[in-house]
């Protein structure tokens, strides 16, 4: 009698997606963008199962930090953003969308002057848990401040 190898297709769906959050910086901390390996995204890259359980999975995605000097510097490739939307935005987005209802763990730091970072988690304002805007421009701040009712 031959003895059937067991792969990790063979594991329940909720298991791998166990595993997956293992993977991640333990909640509340958040991957590092700029390293997408780091990231939810980097899961759904192995092959067409762990990407429907990395995009179905809302937890992997409830904790985003940006560093906007860094993404504006260079706008992500990987999302072929428009030429005038910083990649973070996209990316950003993308987060906001995958997590689902779960609350959200934000945190924006650098130059984030442009408002469209605030129209981007505004929506998503009743689900965040924790936010912090570690922002050093009169831009920035008044982008927030109109946001915020100030």
């Amino acid at each position: 009698m031959g003895m059937k190898c067991a792969t990790i297709f063979d594991l329940p769906t909720e298991l791998i997606a166990d595993i997956f959050l293992a993977y991640l910086p333990p909640y509340p901390a958040y991957p590092n963008l700029r390293k997408k390996a780091e990231t939810p995204v980097s899961l759904g890259h192995i092959c067409r199962q762990w990407r429907q359980i990395a995009w179905a999975t809302p937890s992997l995605w409830r904790a985003v930090g940006l560093d906007m000097w860094q993404f504006n510097k260079s706008a992500s490739k990987a999302y072929d953003p428009e030429p005038d939307d910083p990649g973070c935005l996209v990316f950003l987005q993308e987060f906001l969308d995958r997590s689902g209802s779960c609350a959200l763990w934000i945190q924006i730091f650098g130059d984030a002057n442009d408002p469209r970072i605030f129209d981007a988690i505004w929506p998503y304002r009743e689900r965040w848990e924790y936010l912090a805007l570690d922002v050093n421009t009169v831009g920035s701040i008044s982008s927030a401040e109109q946001y915020l009712g100030y």
